[in-house]
C-alpha cells in the first residue's frame, strides 16, 4: 500500500487531536482528568543572495522559500496512578532546505501512558522513543512502540519487568510510510529479574533488518546481563558483566557474511567508609560482533582501572 508523504503527516497529527479530545470516565476523586493542550506555530520567510564565485554558492542562485512549524503538547492526569502525555512537531510547507517538498512533514510524535496502581503496572509508548537496553547491544532513537508491565507478588518477593519493543530509525513518519523506506527495522523483548537480596538479571534479544550497499542484513543479538551488591567489611562493591551475541549478516569490509559475534564485559566498582573509591572494567569484541542497535568497536579488547579518594 502506497501512503502519500502529505497523508501520512496529516493522520498523525489528526490521532493527536482525536486522542486530546476524546472523552473519558469519570473523575477520580481530587484529580482534574481534562486534556490539557497547548502548541505553537512558527512562521519564517527566508532569501539567498550569493555573490562572487557562483561555483563557491551552496544554494546555486538567489532564492526566496518560507517553511512554518506546528508543535502541539498535550497531557491527562486520569487518577493519582495513571497519566497520558504526547506531542506533534510538523513543518509546514517545508523548505527544500529541510529536504521536504510536502505540505506537512511529520517529523516527531509521541503518546505515553502509564499506571502504577493495581495488580500489574504498565507503560505504553507509542511514535518516537529511544530504544535501550545496554550500551553493547541497543541505543537507538526509534520509531514505533514500547510496552512493559511489572510483576511482583509482594514486597519480598522477585520483580519482574518484562518489556516488548519495535521501531524503525527513520528520520521522519513521511519516509517511514513511503514506498522509498530504506532504514534500520527492530522489533525484540527484555525480560528483568530482581531477586530479593540476590542478583538482578536481564535477558534481551532483538531482531534487525538494516538496508546497506551490499543488500538487506538480516541479524539477531541476544545479551544476558547482571548486577550485584556486595559488602565487604566497610567496601562496598558492584559487580556487572554481560554477554552477548550476534547471530546472523554482518558486513566484513563490503563484502556480506553470514558470521556471529559474541561481546563480553566484566566491571567492579567499590568505595569505603574512609573515602577510597577504585575501579576496573575489561570489554572483548569479536571481530565480527557489529549489532546495527549499538555503535560498538568490533575486534577489540579494553582494560580499565582507577582509583580516587574523596577528601
Amino acid at each position: 500500500m502506497t501512503v502519500s508523504y502529505g497523508a501520512a503527516a496529516a493522520w498523525m497529527l489528526a490521532a493527536s487531536v482525536a486522542l486530546a479530545t476524546s472523552g473519558g470516565p469519570a473523575r477520580a476523586q481530587g484529580v482534574d482528568d481534562d486534556w490539557l493542550i497547548n502548541g505553537s506555530v512558527f512562521g519564517q520567510v527566508e532569501y539567498r543572495d550569493c555573490a562572487g564565485d557562483d561555483g563557491a554558492c551552496a544554494f546555486g542562485e538567489n532564492e526566496a522559500d518560507a517553511f512554518g512549524e506546528l508543535d502541539v503538547r498535550f497531557s491527562r492526569q486520569v487518577s493519582q496512578f495513571e497519566n497520558w502525555r504526547g506531542s506533534f512537531f510538523g513543518a509546514i510547507d517545508a523548505s527544500e532546505f529541510r529536504g521536504r517538498t510536502d505540505l506537512l512533514s511529520a517529523e516527531r510524535f509521541s503518546l505515553v501512558g502509564e499506571r502504577g496502581d493495581g495488580g500489574i503496572p504498565w507503560r505504553v509508548e507509542l511514535g518516537d522513543y529511544f530504544g535501550f537496553t545496554s550500551l553493547r547491544t541497543l541505543q537507538l532513537p526509534l520509531k514505533g512502540a514500547r510496552a512493559e508491565i511489572q510483576l511482583q507478588k509482594d514486597a519480598s518477593s522477585a520483580f519482574h519487568s518484562l518489556q516488548v519493543f519495535g521501531g524503525t530509525t527513520a528520520r521522519s513518519y513521511n519516509d517511514a510510510l513511503s514506498e522509498q523506506f530504506d532504514d534500520t527495522l527492530v522489533a525484540g523483548a527484555s525480560h528483568l529479574l530482581e531477586l530479593p537480596g540476590g542478583p538482578s538479571l536481564v535477558a534481551t534479544g532483538y531482531a534487525a533488518s538494516q538496508d546497506t550497499a551490499q543488500g538487506t542484513l538480516h541479524s539477531g543479538v541476544f545479551s544476558l546481563a547482571g548486577a550485584q551488591d556486595i559488602s565487604v567489611a566497610d567496601h562496598a562493591l558492584e559487580l556487572e558483566a554481560e554477554i552477548g551475541a550476534l547471530l546472523g549478516e554482518t558486513l566484513d569490509g563490503a563484502t556480506k557474511r553470514n558470521k556471529g559475534g559474541t561481546a563480553v564485559s566484566v566491571s567492579i566498582s567499590g568505595r569505603s567508609a574512609t573515602g577510597l573509591r577504585y575501579g576496573a572494567r575489561f570489554e572483548d569484541f569479536s571481530q565480527t560482533y557489529r549489532p546495527v542497535g549499538a555503535a560498538v568497536t568490533p575486534d577489540r579488547q579494553f582494560w580499565e582501572t582507577r582509583v580516587g579518594h574523596v577528601f
